[in-house]
């Protein structure tokens, strides 16, 4: 695919530079302009230095003073040392008063009753008092109870998400989003000690899912693969959490934790008072016609529901149904939750026919006893149809929110898939901690949309694969400069032809995916498998940032520069024309390892049984 050299002269271009033999990451930069910098190289474990000089091709003189720094052209400004950003440096914020995580104060130790919970002054009180009880040697968060759900409800609604120590940056995301919209009628499971403690400390509002005497609810603080036994144990443990709180008395907005909510939903599903549950789907193309945001009409009901994206009701008839959906899958210890609620929710069901009177959109499932709706792929919107299709644009209707599925990579995947759309909220020190390298890509697929439409499937694929080859061309270059330079490179926007996904594909498109405009502007994750950037696999290892990265208005910017080789962001505009390689041999072999195995894979034809794909 890409030829890259395993053997470089050593020396400088006309005679210039250190000689032969470097101890550290040597390089050969093709020369172009007389233009050269002084730098300091240091390697990854930041144990051996060593300066010389590094030519730069395709740069002249003016360009090297008004490289983009920080994504502005103004470098009439220079700074006493530019390695660190002194702009607006985007600040953690401490959450609401009203948003503490340490309510242990049950209503007959406080005095005060369900009715007084309604009141804003006795909530405040509340929390005031238990604030001033706050032992930081004792971090954990409460156990659940009814006390503390009606305490945080709104309306009796409670937004409830849950997760590990793994998962704690999704966290501060997921409640920075809420904490911006004013929402406050939320509460988060610890399911181990140690993120418990976590959000005690941060002042987010919290129970803990393990017992006093225990550091974690079963699953530990580590990833959770999908499909394997923590996963399962994980989603017992969820609905679990929709009884409890159903028990509680309350209603219950329930979402995984890398669901971003990006508007108020509660006024949504008070449009539907004849439904007990309402839930997502994973329909890629919707029957409702353009700008309807209402319930996904009946024929889309066909699709799989998705569990990531749920609202309760209270009422009998919605516990009777969780009862029955836990004792389920705690019956079946490897039955998927999700599999299960579908089963049982389209139990004698017909959503064209049975369906209730004063609102066909809302049919009934559960054997006849439960109002079920759907909500629309268009504002509820898995990830294919938010990041890819972008189908609320396609629709004209605002997003409710997003959940990141249909992509690739575990939760590495779905940090950058957010990140990209700047709907992640990072620390300071993601933005500030590092040094980085942009480059232009130098060719990109230019087919028009029509002419590829009339290609064959082979064609397609073929197409893409050669307009991939072209991007990479540039791309693979550009991370071993970022590993020259200890740096890491923003990458590029990769336009694409065809999607991807597990399965076969339908002329380019998922199947369903109706709605999808093609060429598209690629995840990276469809292209670059974000765990082989840092696996074990080689030595050389590389670091990233997301293509928006200096558009997201929470990165700093900074309008003055300083010495060249201070620059917080190099831009290259010929990335494969100044990197050829490394002279050293051995970290030739890996580099040259590691971009093989990050090498993207394509679907073939046909599947190993013969079968077209």
């Amino acid at each position: 695919m890409i030829s890259v050299p395993t053997q470089q002269p050593r020396g400088k271009p006309n005679g210039s530079g250190s000689g032969s033999g470097w101890t550290t990451r040597s390089v050969l930069l093709l020369l172009s302009s007389a233009v050269f910098l002084t730098v300091v190289l240091m390697r990854p474990d930041g144990f051996t230095r060593r300066t010389t000089r590094i030519f730069f091709h395709n740069v002249n003189s003016d360009q090297v003073g008004q490289s983009k720094m920080m994504g502005h052209d103004n470098a009439e400004k220079a700074a006493e040392d530019a390695s660190y950003l002194h702009g607006q440096h985007v600040l953690v914020q401490e959450e609401h008063a009203d948003m503490s995580s340490d309510q242990t104060v049950a209503e007959a130790e406080t005095g005060i009753t369900d009715e007084d919970v309604s009141s804003k002054s006795a909530r405040d009180r509340l929390v005031h008092e238990t604030l001033n009880e706050f032992d930081p040697i004792d971090a954990n968060p409460p156990q659940m109870s009814a006390g503390l759900a009606k305490m945080m409800a709104k309306d009796n609604t409670v937004i409830v998400t849950w997760a590990n120590y793994a998962l704690w940056d999704f966290v501060k995301s997921w409640v920075r989003h809420l904490n911006d919209l004013g929402i406050n009628n939320i509460l988060v499971g610890a399911m181990d000690q140690q993120i418990g403690e976590a959000m005690v400390l941060r002042k987010i509002p919290s129970f803990a899912m393990y017992a006093t005497n225990q550091s974690h609810s079963g699953v530990g603080a580590e990833h959770l693969a999908w499909g394997g036994e923590g996963f399962h144990k994980m989603g017992r443990q969820k609905i679990s959490l929709a009884k409890l709180f159903l028990e509680a008395g309350v209603n219950l907005f329930l979402v995984d934790v890398d669901v971003v909510i990006l508007r108020d939903v509660l006024p949504y599903f008070d449009r539907y008072p004849q439904a007990d549950i309402l839930v997502s789907t994973d329909l890629l193309s919707t029957p409702n016609d353009v700008g309807d945001d209402g319930l996904e009409k009946n024929g889309g009901a066909n699709a799989p529901m998705n569990i990531g994206i749920m609202f309760f009701r209270n009422n009998p008839k919605t516990l009777k149904f969780v009862t029955e959906w836990l004792d389920r899958i705690i019956a079946t210890p490897d039955l998927w939750d999700q599999v299960a609620f579908n089963d049982m929710a389209r139990a004698d069901w017909d959503p064209f026919v049975k369906v209730k009177s004063d609102n066909p959109r809302v049919w009934l499932g559960y054997n006849g006893t439960l109002g079920v709706g759907v909500l629309p792929t268009s504002s509820f919107a898995g990830g294919h149809n938010f990041y890819i299709q972008k189908i609320h644009e396609v629709q004209k209707v605002e997003p409710y929110a997003v959940h990141c599925t249909f992509q690739y990579g575990g939760n590495i995947g779905k940090r950058n898939r957010m990140r990209e759309a700047m709907l992640f909220y990072d620390d300071e020190e993601y933005y500030t901690g590092d040094n980085y390298i942009m480059i232009d890509v130098k060719t990109t697929p230019t087919m028009n949309p029509e002419e590829f439409l009339k290609l064959n499937y082979t064609q397609m694929k073929a197409y893409n694969v050669k307009g991939l080859n072209w991007q990479l061309a540039s791309i693979f270059p550009s991370l071993g400069m970022s590993y020259l330079f200890n740096r890491s490179l923003i990458l590029p926007k990769v336009a694409c032809f065809c999607d991807r996904y597990w399965q076969a594909l339908d002329m380019c498109r998922l199947p369903g995916a109706l709605k999808q405009r093609l060429p598209f502007v690629a995840p990276m994750d469809y292209v670059l498998q974000p765990e082989f950037f840092t696996d074990d696999h080689s030595t050389v290892t590389f670091r990233w940032r997301e293509h928006s990265f200096l558009d997201n208005p929470r990165c700093p910017q900074k309008d003055a520069m300083a010495k060249y080789s201070q620059y917080k962001v190099w831009h290259f505009k010929s990335p494969a024309e100044t990197f050829v390689g490394f002279d050293d041999d051995d970290l030739q072999l890996q580099y040259k390892k590691r971009i093989e195995y990050m090498q993207p894979v394509v679907q073939p034809d046909k599947a190993k049984d013969g079968t077209p794909m």
